[in-house]
C-alpha cells in the first residue's frame, strides 16, 4: 500500500501493464530460443518442415491469448482508480457524519458516543415494534384484545393449563338488546363498556371483544366459583353504571348476559360448554349468569 500511494496512478498503470507484457513474451522468447537453438539443428529438413505450421499456428496462439488476456488485466487495473474514489467518498462521509477524525485521540470516548447512538437507535425501533405488537392484538372500539389474540391465548392457556394441572376459567357475555341501539349510540356504548371492563376485572384477568356485542375473559388458575363471583359483580356494576350516548343523553339500564365454564381438557369443548351457557342465560333473560356442570371440577381452586 505505502508503494502504491507514493507512486503516481498513470506511472504505477504503466509500471504494472509494462511487467505483464515482459512476464508474458517471456516464455514465448524463451520457447523461440530452445526451439532455434537445441530443437531445429536435431531434426531433418523434412521433419522441420512438417513441425512449421503446426509451430506457428501454436505461437500465434498464445500471443492472441496473451493479447486478450493483456486487454482484460488493463481494464482491471483501470477499474482501482474507480474503486479507490468510492472508497475514499464513502470513508468521508463515515467521518463526517460521526465526526470521528480524531479518533486516536479520544477512542473510548468516542467509542461510547456510537454505542449510545445504537442503543438509542435499537430502543427507538424496540418501542415501534411493541407500539405495532400492542396494536394488533387490541381491538380499536373498546381497547380491549381482540378476537385474533383470544383465539392464540386460549391455545396458550390450555397447553399452560395441561402442564400445570391448573384449569382455567372462562366467562362468555354479551350486551344485551344491542341491536336496539344505532351505530353511533352502539359504538359509544361498546366504548364505555371496554372502559368499565378493563376498571373491574383483576390485573391477572384477560379482557377479549370477539364479536360486535361478544365479549370474553379468560381467567388463569381459577376454578368456576370464583368465576361465577367475577361475573356476577361485573353484571351487577354495568347494570348500576350510568352509560350515556354521544349527545351525554341517558341510555337507561344497560345488561349483560354471562355464561361460565371451566377448562376440562379439551379447549373446543369447553368453549362450546360456555357457549352453551351463555344461551341459557340469554334465554331466561337480560342480567342473568348460567354455569355449566363441569364448574365443580375443581374445588380446590375456588
Amino acid at each position: 500500500m505505502a508503494i502504491y500511494l507514493s507512486i503516481p496512478e498513470i506511472r504505477l498503470r504503466r509500471i504494472l501493464v509494462g511487467f505483464f507484457v515482459l512476464a508474458s513474451l517471456l516464455p514465448v522468447i524463451i520457447s523461440l530460443y530452445t526451439v532455434s537453438s537445441y530443437v531445429i539443428p536435431a531434426l531433418s529438413e523434412a521433419q522441420v518442415e512438417n513441425l512449421r505450421d503446426p509451430f506457428s499456428n501454436t505461437i500465434l496462439l498464445v500471443l492472441l491469448l496473451q493479447c486478450i488476456g493483456f486487454i482484460l488485466f488493463w481494464r482491471w487495473v483501470a477499474s482501482w482508480e474507480t474503486i479507490m474514489n468510492n472508497i475514499k467518498m464513502i470513508a468521508a462521509e463515515i467521518l463526517k457524519k460521526k465526526s470521528i477524525e480524531n479518533i486516536g485521540e479520544n477512542e473510548l470516548s468516542t467509542l461510547h458516543e456510537l454505542f449510545m447512538e445504537l442503543r438509542a437507535e435499537y430502543q427507538k425501533i424496540a418501542n415501534r415494534l411493541n407500539a405495532y405488537f400492542k396494536r394488533s392484538i387490541t381491538d380499536d372500539m373498546t381497547c380491549l384484545f381482540n378476537r385474533s389474540y383470544f383465539e392464540f391465548k386460549l391455545t396458550e392457556e390450555s397447553r399452560k393449563a395441561d402442564m400445570l394441572k391448573e384449569p382455567f376459567s372462562l366467562i362468555l357475555f354479551s350486551l344485551d338488546d344491542f341491536h336496539r341501539h344505532s351505530t353511533e349510540i352502539g359504538d359509544k356504548l361498546l366504548q364505555d363498556f371496554g372502559e368499565l371492563m378493563r376498571k373491574l376485572i383483576r390485573r391477572a384477568d384477560l379482557p377479549f371483544r370477539y364479536g360486535r356485542n361478544n365479549f370474553a375473559i379468560i381467567l388463569p388458575c381459577c376454578g368456576g366459583r370464583i368465576a361465577e363471583k367475577v361475573a356476577t359483580r361485573l353484571s351487577q356494576s354495568v347494570s348500576r353504571h350510568a352509560f350515556v350516548d354521544p349527545k351525554w343523553l341517558p341510555l337507561g339500564k344497560i345488561t349483560i348476559s354471562c355464561g361460565v365454564a371451566v377448562y376440562d381438557g379439551d379447549m373446543k369443548n369447553t368453549m362450546g360448554l360456555a357457549n352453551e351457557a351463555l344461551n341459557r342465560a340469554q334465554d331466561i333473560g337480560g342480567g342473568n349468569i348460567a354455569g355449566i356442570s363441569n364448574l365443580e371440577i375443581t374445588p380446590d381452586l375456588v
